[in-house]
Protein backbone atom coordinates (compact mmCIF):
# COMPACT_ATOMS: atom_id res chain seq x y z
CA UNK A 1 0.00 0.00 0.00
CA UNK A 2 1.57 3.33 -0.82
CA UNK A 3 1.64 6.15 1.40
CA UNK A 4 1.70 9.98 0.18
CA UNK A 5 3.52 12.68 1.80
CA UNK A 6 1.98 14.38 4.68
CA UNK A 7 0.62 18.16 3.69
CA UNK A 8 -0.61 20.75 6.01
CA UNK A 9 -3.57 22.74 5.02
CA UNK A 10 -5.26 25.67 6.87
CA UNK A 11 -9.38 25.76 6.39
CA UNK A 12 -10.57 28.64 8.26
CA UNK A 13 -9.03 28.05 12.02
CA UNK A 14 -8.74 23.96 11.54
CA UNK A 15 -5.73 22.45 9.97
CA UNK A 16 -6.53 19.51 7.35
CA UNK A 17 -3.70 17.01 6.87
CA UNK A 18 -3.80 14.85 3.58
CA UNK A 19 -1.42 11.68 4.57
CA UNK A 20 -2.33 8.57 3.21
CA UNK A 21 -4.19 6.25 0.98
CA UNK A 22 -5.80 2.81 1.98
CA UNK A 23 -8.57 0.56 1.62
CA UNK A 24 -11.89 1.73 3.51
CA UNK A 25 -14.35 -1.26 4.48
CA UNK A 26 -17.07 -1.50 3.60
CA UNK A 27 -15.90 1.49 1.04
CA UNK A 28 -15.21 1.94 -2.57
CA UNK A 29 -12.13 -0.57 -4.11
CA UNK A 30 -9.95 2.15 -4.96
CA UNK A 31 -7.58 3.88 -2.67
CA UNK A 32 -9.57 6.35 -0.58
CA UNK A 33 -7.21 9.16 0.60
CA UNK A 34 -7.00 10.13 4.71
CA UNK A 35 -7.35 13.22 5.62
CA UNK A 36 -6.72 14.23 9.94
CA UNK A 37 -8.32 17.63 10.52
CA UNK A 38 -7.16 19.21 14.21
CA UNK A 39 -8.65 21.93 15.68
CA UNK A 40 -6.28 24.22 16.11
CA UNK A 41 -3.08 25.28 13.53
CA UNK A 42 -0.67 25.87 16.88
CA UNK A 43 -0.23 23.70 19.84
CA UNK A 44 -2.42 21.97 21.45
CA UNK A 45 -2.12 23.15 25.04
CA UNK A 46 -2.21 19.91 27.86
CA UNK A 47 -2.44 21.27 31.28
CA UNK A 48 0.58 20.27 33.68
CA UNK A 49 -0.93 17.32 36.13
CA UNK A 50 -3.97 17.32 34.08
CA UNK A 51 -5.62 15.53 30.99
CA UNK A 52 -6.56 16.92 27.79
CA UNK A 53 -8.49 14.62 24.83
CA UNK A 54 -7.55 16.73 21.40
CA UNK A 55 -10.41 17.02 18.94
CA UNK A 56 -9.51 15.56 15.40
CA UNK A 57 -11.62 14.48 13.10
CA UNK A 58 -10.68 12.34 10.14
CA UNK A 59 -12.32 12.06 6.55
CA UNK A 60 -11.83 9.46 3.45
CA UNK A 61 -11.80 11.38 0.44
CA UNK A 62 -13.40 14.84 2.36
CA UNK A 63 -16.34 12.49 4.27
CA UNK A 64 -16.49 12.44 7.64
CA UNK A 65 -15.89 9.54 9.32
CA UNK A 66 -18.13 8.34 12.23
CA UNK A 67 -16.45 7.30 15.25
CA UNK A 68 -13.05 6.38 13.57
CA UNK A 69 -10.78 3.87 15.68
CA UNK A 70 -7.43 5.82 15.91
CA UNK A 71 -4.86 6.04 18.55
CA UNK A 72 -2.30 8.79 19.97
CA UNK A 73 1.04 8.00 20.91
CA UNK A 74 3.84 10.12 22.37
CA UNK A 75 7.22 10.88 20.84
CA UNK A 76 8.07 12.90 24.03
CA UNK A 77 7.55 10.61 26.98
CA UNK A 78 9.29 13.10 29.26
CA UNK A 79 6.86 16.06 28.77
CA UNK A 80 3.59 14.05 27.88
CA UNK A 81 1.99 10.73 27.99
CA UNK A 82 -1.04 8.58 26.50
CA UNK A 83 -3.09 7.55 28.68
CA UNK A 84 -5.13 4.05 28.79
CA UNK A 85 -7.80 5.55 26.57
CA UNK A 86 -5.16 5.99 23.50
CA UNK A 87 -7.08 9.49 22.83
CA UNK A 88 -5.71 11.43 26.26
CA UNK A 89 -2.80 13.33 27.00
CA UNK A 90 -1.37 13.68 30.35
CA UNK A 91 1.20 16.44 30.75
CA UNK A 92 4.36 15.74 32.77
CA UNK A 93 6.74 18.51 32.55
CA UNK A 94 6.22 22.11 31.27
CA UNK A 95 7.57 22.33 27.47
CA UNK A 96 6.70 20.93 23.80
CA UNK A 97 6.63 17.99 22.59
CA UNK A 98 4.82 15.97 19.21
CA UNK A 99 2.26 13.21 19.50
CA UNK A 100 1.62 11.05 16.00
CA UNK A 101 -2.21 10.30 15.76
CA UNK A 102 -2.40 6.79 13.66
CA UNK A 103 -5.47 5.67 12.27
CA UNK A 104 -6.46 2.06 12.50
CA UNK A 105 -10.13 1.61 10.13
CA UNK A 106 -8.17 0.90 7.23
CA UNK A 107 -5.94 -1.49 5.67
CA UNK A 108 -2.67 0.22 6.49
CA UNK A 109 -2.09 2.73 9.41
CA UNK A 110 -1.69 6.08 8.18
CA UNK A 111 -0.80 8.94 10.28
CA UNK A 112 0.49 12.10 11.07
CA UNK A 113 2.24 13.73 13.85
CA UNK A 114 1.12 17.44 15.61
CA UNK A 115 2.66 19.26 18.86
CA UNK A 116 1.26 19.88 21.92
CA UNK A 117 2.53 22.31 24.91
CA UNK A 118 1.72 21.61 28.59
CA UNK A 119 1.57 24.38 30.04
CA UNK A 120 0.80 25.62 33.37
CA UNK A 121 -2.99 25.79 34.88
CA UNK A 122 -3.12 28.94 36.91
CA UNK A 123 -0.96 32.22 38.54
CA UNK A 124 -1.63 33.79 41.90
CA UNK A 125 -0.08 37.39 42.54
CA UNK A 126 0.14 38.57 46.10
CA UNK A 127 -3.16 40.55 46.96
CA UNK A 128 -3.71 44.49 46.31
CA UNK A 129 -0.86 47.26 47.20
CA UNK A 130 -1.34 50.18 48.70
CA UNK A 131 1.40 53.11 48.71
CA UNK A 132 1.30 56.28 50.69
CA UNK A 133 5.18 57.72 49.43
CA UNK A 134 6.11 57.98 45.97
CA UNK A 135 9.33 56.09 45.62
CA UNK A 136 8.77 53.56 48.09
CA UNK A 137 9.14 49.71 46.52
CA UNK A 138 7.56 46.78 47.56
CA UNK A 139 8.42 43.28 46.34
CA UNK A 140 4.49 41.23 44.66
CA UNK A 141 5.36 37.64 44.71
CA UNK A 142 3.50 35.04 41.77
CA UNK A 143 3.36 31.79 42.09
CA UNK A 144 2.38 29.04 39.41
CA UNK A 145 0.09 26.23 40.07
CA UNK A 146 -0.73 23.22 37.91
CA UNK A 147 -4.16 21.48 37.18
CA UNK A 148 -4.30 20.16 41.00
CA UNK A 149 -3.64 23.57 42.36
CA UNK A 150 -0.21 22.14 43.37
CA UNK A 151 2.98 25.08 43.03
CA UNK A 152 4.98 24.95 40.19
CA UNK A 153 8.70 25.67 41.02
CA UNK A 154 11.29 27.69 39.33
CA UNK A 155 8.74 29.27 36.26
CA UNK A 156 9.58 32.81 34.75
CA UNK A 157 7.57 35.56 34.95
CA UNK A 158 6.37 38.59 32.41
CA UNK A 159 5.39 41.43 35.21
CA UNK A 160 3.71 44.36 33.35
CA UNK A 161 2.36 47.59 35.00
CA UNK A 162 -0.85 48.87 33.15
CA UNK A 163 0.11 52.44 34.22
CA UNK A 164 3.90 52.75 34.53
CA UNK A 165 2.92 56.76 35.43
CA UNK A 166 1.24 55.55 38.51
CA UNK A 167 3.23 52.17 39.59
CA UNK A 168 6.25 50.48 37.71
CA UNK A 169 7.83 46.86 38.31
CA UNK A 170 10.58 45.22 36.99
CA UNK A 171 11.24 41.79 35.39
CA UNK A 172 11.24 39.91 39.41
CA UNK A 173 8.13 41.77 40.47
CA UNK A 174 9.66 44.85 42.38
CA UNK A 175 6.97 47.45 42.57
CA UNK A 176 7.62 51.32 42.80
CA UNK A 177 5.29 54.00 43.50
CA UNK A 178 5.75 56.98 40.77
CA UNK A 179 2.78 59.24 41.25
CA UNK A 180 -0.68 58.98 42.74
CA UNK A 181 -3.19 56.72 40.63
CA UNK A 182 -4.27 53.44 40.67
CA UNK A 183 -3.38 50.77 38.53
CA UNK A 184 -2.91 46.83 37.74
CA UNK A 185 0.34 45.05 38.00
CA UNK A 186 0.20 41.69 36.12
CA UNK A 187 2.63 38.34 36.06
CA UNK A 188 2.07 36.31 32.95
CA UNK A 189 3.56 32.93 31.95
CA UNK A 190 2.35 30.29 29.75
CA UNK A 191 -0.27 32.62 28.43
CA UNK A 192 -1.95 32.28 31.78
CA UNK A 193 -1.56 35.78 34.00
CA UNK A 194 -3.23 37.06 37.15
CA UNK A 195 -3.11 40.55 38.50
CA UNK A 196 -3.13 42.68 41.60
CA UNK A 197 -4.40 46.09 41.78
CA UNK A 198 -1.79 48.87 43.13
CA UNK A 199 -2.77 52.35 44.56
CA UNK A 200 -0.61 55.44 45.09
CA UNK A 201 -2.25 57.97 47.71
CA UNK A 202 0.36 59.81 49.77
CA UNK A 203 -0.10 60.57 53.34
CA UNK A 204 1.34 63.58 54.68
CA UNK A 205 2.50 63.18 58.50
CA UNK A 206 3.30 67.01 58.88
CA UNK A 207 1.94 69.90 57.00
CA UNK A 208 3.60 73.27 57.47
CA UNK A 209 2.09 76.24 55.46
CA UNK A 210 3.98 78.44 53.77
CA UNK A 211 3.83 81.61 53.79
CA UNK A 212 2.27 82.48 57.03
CA UNK A 213 -1.55 82.24 57.30
CA UNK A 214 -1.70 85.89 58.18
CA UNK A 215 -0.45 86.54 54.91
CA UNK A 216 -2.96 85.18 52.89
CA UNK A 217 -5.43 87.00 50.98
CA UNK A 218 -8.99 86.17 51.15
CA UNK A 219 -11.65 85.73 48.41
CA UNK A 220 -15.43 85.03 48.62
CA UNK A 221 -16.47 81.70 47.09
CA UNK A 222 -19.87 81.86 47.87
CA UNK A 223 -20.98 84.05 45.16
CA UNK A 224 -20.88 83.72 41.47
CA UNK A 225 -17.90 84.66 39.66
CA UNK A 226 -18.62 87.75 38.34
CA UNK A 227 -19.77 88.74 41.20
CA UNK A 228 -16.61 87.66 43.99
CA UNK A 229 -15.81 90.18 45.91
CA UNK A 230 -11.74 89.52 46.73
CA UNK A 231 -10.12 91.18 50.14
CA UNK A 232 -6.49 91.89 48.72
CA UNK A 233 -5.91 94.36 50.77
CA UNK A 234 -7.31 92.91 54.17
CA UNK A 235 -5.68 90.27 56.09
CA UNK A 236 -7.79 87.22 56.28
CA UNK A 237 -10.30 87.61 59.64
CA UNK A 238 -10.77 83.63 60.02
CA UNK A 239 -14.99 84.17 60.39
CA UNK A 240 -17.97 85.49 58.45
CA UNK A 241 -21.16 86.34 59.21
CA UNK A 242 -23.12 85.29 55.33
CA UNK A 243 -23.62 82.07 54.51
CA UNK A 244 -20.89 81.77 52.11
CA UNK A 245 -17.58 80.36 52.99
CA UNK A 246 -14.48 82.40 52.65
CA UNK A 247 -11.76 80.87 50.77
CA UNK A 248 -7.91 81.53 50.31
CA UNK A 249 -6.60 83.38 47.44
CA UNK A 250 -3.12 81.23 47.04
CA UNK A 251 -2.26 77.94 46.69
CA UNK A 252 0.74 77.36 49.43
CA UNK A 253 3.52 74.67 49.61
CA UNK A 254 3.78 72.06 52.37
CA UNK A 255 6.79 69.96 53.07
CA UNK A 256 5.99 66.66 54.68
CA UNK A 257 8.17 64.57 56.79
CA UNK A 258 9.92 62.59 53.94
CA UNK A 259 11.55 66.19 52.88
CA UNK A 260 8.61 65.60 49.57
CA UNK A 261 7.31 69.29 48.75
CA UNK A 262 3.96 69.39 47.54
CA UNK A 263 1.45 71.60 46.77
CA UNK A 264 -1.80 72.12 48.92
CA UNK A 265 -4.87 74.34 48.44
CA UNK A 266 -5.83 75.89 52.07
CA UNK A 267 -9.60 77.16 52.45
CA UNK A 268 -11.76 78.04 55.50
CA UNK A 269 -15.33 76.79 56.33
CA UNK A 270 -17.43 78.83 58.45
CA UNK A 271 -17.75 78.40 61.91
CA UNK A 272 -19.78 79.60 64.89
CA UNK A 273 -17.60 82.21 65.63
CA UNK A 274 -14.87 81.36 63.43
CA UNK A 275 -13.58 78.92 61.38
CA UNK A 276 -10.97 76.45 60.79
CA UNK A 277 -8.45 75.93 58.30
CA UNK A 278 -9.08 72.79 56.13
CA UNK A 279 -5.83 71.75 53.85
CA UNK A 280 -6.57 69.23 50.64
CA UNK A 281 -4.25 68.51 48.07
CA UNK A 282 -3.85 70.01 44.59
CA UNK A 283 -1.23 68.74 42.11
Amino acid sequence: MSRFAALALSVSVLATVYVGACMLPGGPSEAARIQFTLESLGPYRVPLAGVFEPLIRISADGQVLTNPSYKLETLDAGVVRVDSTKRRLRGLMRGRADVRVTYLGATGTPDTVFSVQVVISRVAVDSALAFTELRDSTQLRAVALDANNAPVPNVPFTWSSADTTVAAVNDTGLVTAVDEGATTITAEADGVADSSDVRVTQVAAAVSIVPALDTLRTYETGAPAEDRQRYDDELPIWRTHRAVTIGVYCVAAATVAAGIVLRYTVYVEPAAGGGSVVVGTRW
